[in-house]
């Protein structure tokens, strides 16, 4: 059997360490894979900084961290049909746990096959492995019931003379700050692919861009007046939230808040 290492925290706010790591068995509907990439995120840092509770228990030490993971399948637990050996997978791992196997900071890492999502071919897997903690945080922001929940549904008409939808869903728009961050990138495509029109922030240089990714309009967030263009630009729409996708506090998620109380109180002015 192959031998294993991982970089362990032994105790809250230490450095992380080298050392020798468990063989993960795949439980069944699980697999192991060979990692190739990892990506390192806010999340990991706010856990060695922090020492949070992590689904209200307290973290039980040594173990190791990290979410974002890429690598190949070297072994499939019972009733896995989806995958197979040698598959190249991307996966959102636990980041911290009670099953210090299932963490990405490690050579080998198991995980559940249903977490996992197939690469495309002409998809590198140093590239792809940035992607799965920026979407799945993009979409509980997007469509949680207890976040913004907005539907999943496509809005969007093909063309305004086969319109279907109804009136209430007219110009539904939502407010993405931060629009050319790793999650914000992933919330802008969800977006507009669920049928909302996008209006979004980033710097001048990351505009084209967000417009790319489907962004009907773009601000530049250092801008003074950022906000009372932002206003301005949504009074008459349907605007449906705003996701902060920078998590900064004082520079983004209060303009956002700003923002949408300036927008509700036109709307009941306007009537």
């Amino acid at each position: 059997m192959p031998t294993n290492a991982a970089a362990w925290i032994t105790a809250p706010h230490a450095r992380l360490s080298i050392g020798p790591a468990p063989w993960p068995v795949p439980a069944p509907g699980e697999i192991t894979i060979q990692t190739s990439f990892v990506a390192i995120n806010p999340l990991e840092y706010k856990i060695q900084d922090s020492n949070p509770p992590i689904a209200g228990k307290s973290i039980v030490y040594p173990t190791i961290l990290g979410a974002d993971v890429s690598g190949t399948i070297v072994e499939l637990g019972a009733d896995v049909t989806s995958r197979a050996i040698g598959d190249k997978v991307i996966a959102n791992a636990d980041g911290v746990s009670t099953t210090s196997a299932r963490s990405a900071f490690q050579h080998y890492v198991q995980l559940r096959a249903a977490d996992t999502t197939l690469l495309p071919a002409h998809v590198p897997l140093e590239t792809g492995v940035v992607l799965p903690l920026a979407c799945d945080t993009a979409a509980a922001g997007l469509f949680v019931p207890d976040q913004l929940s907005l539907s999943t549904f496509n809005l969007r008409p093909a063309s305004p003379s086969t319109s279907t939808a109804p009136t209430s869903t007219a110009h539904a728009t939502i407010l993405i700050w931060g629009g050319s961050s790793s999650v914000g990138c992933c919330a802008i495509q969800m977006a507009r692919a669920a049928g909302y029109s996008v209006f979004a922030t980033s710097s001048v240089r990351n505009h084209v861009l967000c417009e790319s990714l489907g962004a009907d309009r773009v601000f530049d967030y250092s801008n003074a007046g950022v906000e009372d263009a932002v206003v301005l630009a949504l009074r008459g729409r349907n605007v449906v939230g705003a996701l902060d996708c920078i998590g900064g506090g004082e520079g983004s998620l209060l303009p956002c808040a700003r923002i949408l109380a300036r927008v509700l109180k036109l709307e009941q002015e306007e009537g």
